[in-house]
């Protein structure tokens, strides 16, 4: 048996977790993608790395507390010199799972200037997984676009003109009520556009910023510029940790938990940039 935490994650500057990878036009660094979705996400090696160091050089944790939760290889658990049976290697005792997308932050036109954009696949994952582990569900009654909608926006009053966003008409439907819990999306309700499945994934294709980078040489002339993929600011994700129940009281994995939410935790490249700053939350449904 094991205990779930379901946490967001939201990035407060430019995030770019890449997949090591360029793409066959202008992009030399894509950030990661879930296939076969082609959707954002942050694999689960990323955030157990980043989470490590953050618990290393920010919260100072001691290297036996390092190994216990996040486990360790030859290389960590003994000096180049041991010999090989003494080295150990120790398993992880937290799983810490891939974050997953839930909402994608578009520029738009008419009633705001950005909408958080999802969908009917992104919502009903979230959900079936949230079931499938807790036995609790995402209890919501969001109405969902049809075949023949590209998008729509939630709003209690609807403007007269449609929502117009990264070039895409969409239109409003009524909102009375509480269709969502806060606790769940942290998201006012009028600022969410739930797409059409297919739509949502060419706007995850083609809607990612792209920053220009310079490469500079010792005496600072210019010797690579590349195209960079980066999150936008406020991107929100979803990811779960695990361990075993019969460790839920364990004051270790407790305190990791709770210090996870204290500060951001910086996941990915550029951090001499200011880049990958992440806002950790638990969600408690």
């Amino acid at each position: 048996m094991f205990t779930y935490h379901f946490f967001q994650l939201t990035t407060q500057s430019y995030t770019h977790v890449g997949q090591g990878a360029a793409d066959s036009g202008v992009i030399d660094n894509l950030i990661q993608r879930e296939k076969p979705y082609d959707i954002p996400v942050m694999h689960a090696s990323s955030l157990k790395g980043a989470f490590r160091e953050h618990c290393k050089c920010i919260l100072d944790y001691p290297d036996v507390t390092l190994n216990y939760l996040f486990g360790s290889g030859e290389s960590e658990s003994a000096g180049p010199n041991a010999k090989t049976s003494a080295r150990k290697v120790y398993q992880a005792i937290v799983n810490i799972h891939d974050a997953r997308l839930l909402m994608l932050p578009v520029g738009a036109l008419f009633g705001k200037s950005f909408y958080y954009a999802t969908s009917n696949f992104v919502l009903s994952r979230y959900n079936k997984i949230l079931k499938q582990l807790t036995g609790k569900e995402l209890v919501h009654n969001l109405p969902l676009p049809s075949e023949n909608e590209r998008f729509f926006c939630l709003h209690s009053n609807p403007p007269q003109l449609n929502p117009l966003i990264e070039g895409i008409q969409g239109n409003y439907k009524l909102y009375q009520g509480n269709s969502i819990p806060n606790k769940i999306l942290s998201t006012p309700i009028e600022s969410i556009a739930i797409f059409h499945d297919d739509l949502f994934v060419s706007l995850c294709r083609n809607c990612i910023p792209i920053i220009e980078r310079n490469k500079l040489d010792e005496g600072g002339i210019s010797e690579n510029k590349f195209n960079e993929e980066v999150l936008p600011y406020d991107t929100k994700f979803w990811f779960f940790v695990s361990f075993p129940t019969s460790l839920k009281d364990d004051t270790i994995i407790k305190t990791f938990i709770e210090d996870i939410k204290k500060s951001y935790v910086q996941i990915g490249a550029n951090y001499s940039l200011g880049q990958g700053l992440c806002e950790i939350s638990e969600i408690t449904p």
